[in-house]
């Protein structure tokens, strides 16, 4: 079961900068090291067989395009799994909290960190 989770945050590359950070965690297989270096280049795919190669491709371009990171962090063994961090930066911080906390399901923003699984 992937597990979205979505908090108010800072910028990894600028302590100044605030937003919103979008973490995904799959607790599969994670993607083997040598896909993993080039995950990010076009038809570059994690399945194999499946898919065309461009949706993390495309995901980074969209993401940079606003101003904001995206990050991939894989376990193996016991743990395994793969993470992808996405930050967007956000002019208004309140603003921010409020949405994580729609996107987290909870409307009234008393838990902007309690996940969701899909």
């Amino acid at each position: 079961k992937i597990r979205i989770r979505a908090h108010l945050a800072r910028r990894w590359t600028e302590g100044n900068g605030f937003g919103i950070r979008i973490v995904f965690a799959d607790p599969g297989p994670g993607i083997p090291a040598d896909t993993l270096a080039r995950v990010f280049d076009p038809f570059t795919g994690t399945k194999p067989q499946k898919g065309t190669g461009l949706g993390l491709w495309v995901a980074r371009s969209t993401v940079t395009k606003h101003g904001g990171t995206i990050r991939i962090r894989v376990a193996h063994g016991n743990r395994s799994g793969t993470v992808v961090a996405v930050f967007l930066p956000a002019r208004n911080r309140g603003k921010a909290a409020r949405f994580a906390a729609l996107l987290n399901g909870d409307i009234g923003g008393a838990s902007a960190n309690s996940g969701m699984a899909v």
